[in-house]
């Protein structure tokens, strides 16, 4: 083995090893999120939801009130999707970083199967989101034909990529496992390109619902719609995706190419911690900030004065 290949091989090797914690974090922080609902301040709210999901109110008898006890809806469906997918996606992702003795057959449908949820069905609560919030059939044909345009644009470069995906030269399959495949990452950059500027379109609509919403009230302050609308929460995903375009295009060739954790466990929350004063499905304990009037309300003291 020259040189050259003992060098990869050593580089390969940490990035295994840098992967597999990873990977291994990811599963630490769903379960910690899945396991302990009452707890007030998890580590992954922490993260990705700290700024949308203050304060954190995942109490057990909350979500029974919320969602369990409530008829199907797009919005109790979206949860029930979100809250459980991290139990099988989670551990295929470990299972194709960690494993060694997966034939090659199976590790190019493992990868597929791990990079196609991710923009495919997250992104759909994105849009949801805004759907819900606005509540306005323009926005919801708008909406309708972005997600379809953009989802179309990703499958292409998807489809694309998934043919450069090849065994990496120089790594043992006993060493590396699945994680020997490698592939052109510009795909993959522009694939996070098309996901950040969908969720930058999805920041400004929702920047533009709340100050709606602000114009509409006369007493609630205008950060608290915002920071209770998940304006923060777009903001956080958008710096994610910069994050894994720039890791994708700088780092050196053996080193994984993007960010393994991609929030999938952080969405289901999200759809309670917004205002749903408006909606029916929703008793009102299931309100962050009962005391916050509704634009009804003010319109109502309005009147009376």
């Amino acid at each position: 083995m020259d040189p050259l290949q003992i060098e990869q091989l050593h580089k390969g090797l940490f990035a295994k090893i840098a992967l597999d914690y990873s990977n291994a974090a990811c599963i630490a922080l769903w379960a910690s999120h899945f396991m302990l609902p009452v707890t007030e301040c998890l580590i992954w709210s922490q993260v990705t939801d700290y700024f949308a999901m203050l304060p954190l109110e995942t109490k057990a008898r909350r979500q029974v009130a919320c969602v369990w006890s409530k008829p199907l809806s797009k919005v109790n469906s979206l949860y029930f999707i979100l809250k459980y997918m991290p139990a099988l996606h989670l551990p295929s992702l470990l299972l194709q970083g960690v494993a060694l003795s997966i034939p090659m057959e199976m590790c190019q449908p493992l990868f597929i199967a791990n990079s196609v949820i991710i923009p495919f069905i997250l992104l759909a609560v994105l849009f949801l989101r805004i759907h819900v919030l606005g509540q306005s059939k323009p926005l919801t044909i708008y909406l309708v034909a972005h997600y379809i345009i953009s989802n179309f644009a990703i499958f292409a470069l998807s489809a694309k990529f998934y043919t450069t995906v090849e065994a990496a030269p120089f790594r043992p399959r006993e060493r590396f496992g699945c994680t020997s495949l490698i592939a052109d990452g510009n795909f993959t950059s522009i694939i996070y390109a098309i996901i950040l500027f969908n969720e930058l379109v999805m920041a400004f609509l929702t920047l533009f619902l709340a100050y709606r919403k602000y114009m509409a009230s006369s007493s609630t302050p205008i950060m608290r719609i915002f920071r209770r609308d998940g304006t923060f929460y777009f903001i956080t995903l958008a710096v994610i995706s910069t994050a894994n375009i720039l890791v994708n295009r700088l780092h050196p060739d053996s080193i994984p190419s993007s960010l393994p954790c991609r929030s999938p466990s952080s969405h289901p929350e999200t759809l309670l911690d917004r205002n749903t004063g408006q909606d029916p499905i929703y008793p009102p304990q299931c309100l962050h900030n009962q005391d916050d009037p509704s634009p009804s309300d003010d319109h109502k003291a309005k009147r009376t004065s």
